[in-house]
C-alpha cells in the first residue's frame, strides 16, 4: 500500500505537470489544443468521482476499482505513447482523468484501513507520506529526462504498469485475507435466519 501511496501520486503528477508538453511537442497540436488536454483530463476526473460515487451506492467494493482504474491508466498512458495525435491525446486526457486523478489514491487509501483498522490514523500519514516523496522526486527524475518528452511519458507508462502489479498484488490479498470473514459473515447470517 505504502509502494501505492507513491506511485498513485507519481502518475498523477506526471500527466498533471507534463500533459500540455507532451501534447504540443509530441502530438504537434498547438497551444491552446495543447493546453486543452489539461482540461479534459480535469473533466475526467471529476466525472470519475461522479460515477465512482454512484457505482459505490450500488454495493461495488472499493477494492474492485483499484486494480481495474490502475489499468485503464496504463492503457491510456501507452495508448498516448503509441499512437501520439491530437484526437488519442485528447480523448485519453479525458481517460487517463478519469481513472488516475478520480480519486484512485482515496480509494486505496480506504481499501488500507480495512487491512489496518486499529491504525487508521497511522496508515493515512504513511500513505500520503509516500505521496508526498512522490511530489518531491517525480521532478528531480523528470528534470533530467526534460530533453526527450517522450522518454517522461514512457516513465509514467513504467510507473502505471508498476501500479497495476501492485494493486494486482493488493486485490489478491484483500480477497485472501477478507473471503474467510466474508463467508463467516454469510453463514452467521444464514444461521441467523434458520
Amino acid at each position: 500500500f505504502i509502494l501505492y501511496g507513491y506511485i498513485s501520486q507519481a502518475t498523477f503528477y506526471l500527466v498533471s505537470q507534463w500533459l500540455s508538453q507532451y501534447g504540443a511537442s509530441i502530438a504537434n497540436m498547438g497551444d491552446t489544443s495543447s493546453r486543452a488536454l489539461v482540461s479534459y483530463y480535469s473533466v475526467g476526473s471529476l466525472v470519475c468521482v461522479f460515477v465512482t460515487a454512484a457505482l459505490a451506492k450500488k454495493a461495488v467494493k472499493e477494492i474492485q476499482f483499484l486494480s481495474i482504474y490502475t489499468a485503464i491508466s496504463f492503457i491510456a498512458l501507452l495508448l498516448m505513447y503509441l499512437f501520439p495525435t491530437a484526437m488519442v491525446c485528447s480523448i485519453m486526457s479525458f481517460v487517463v482523468g478519469f481513472s488516475a486523478a478520480g480519486g484512485v489514491m482515496q480509494l486505496a487509501l480506504t481499501v488500507m484501513s480495512s487491512f489496518f483498522p486499529k491504525g487508521k490514523g497511522t496508515i493515512t500519514g504513511i500513505f500520503y507520506t509516500a505521496g508526498s516523496i512522490a511530489s518531491f522526486t517525480i521532478p528531480l527524475f523528470t528534470g533530467m529526462m526534460s530533453t526527450n518528452l517522450a522518454n517522461i511519458w514512457l516513465f509514467d507508462i513504467i510507473i502505471a504498469a508498476l501500479g497495476f502489479i501492485v494493486t494486482t498484488i493488493i486485490t489478491v490479498r484483500y480477497y485472501h485475507l477478507f473471503k474467510h470473514s466474508d463467508s463467516k459473515t454469510n453463514e452467521e447470517a444464514q444461521e441467523g435466519a434458520a
